[in-house]
């Protein structure tokens, strides 16, 4: 998943005047980080920290998704498995309460 680039154009625009309130520092910032987010990274840039990813591959025409985590091995792993993905994303803030 890539983002559009009409809103990668929308996420870097700086409007002056009548819709400058959409563009100031911290929506721009949000925007920057919402379009991070949607973007699929290498794998070579993800965390090392043990933090949970969500991970993509494809194995014999099949896309694979799946949660998993760099074990103290330096494998990818759900905890059952050990994966070799190429590409991951982070994943959202879990819901309070």
């Amino acid at each position: 998943m890539t983002l559009p680039a009409e809103l990668r154009q929308e996420r870097d625009r700086r409007v002056p005047g009548v819709n400058a309130y959409y563009h100031d520092e911290p929506t721009r910032a949000l925007l920057h980080r919402a379009a991070d987010a949607l973007e699929w990274r290498l794998i070579e840039s993800a965390p090392d920290d043990g933090r949970d990813i969500l991970a993509f591959w494809h194995d014999d025409c099949i896309d694979h998704h799946r949660v998993v985590f760099r074990s103290c091995t330096n494998d990818w792993s759900d905890g059952i498995d050990l994966y070799q993905p190429t590409h991951w994303l982070p994943l959202p803030a879990t819901p309070e309460g």
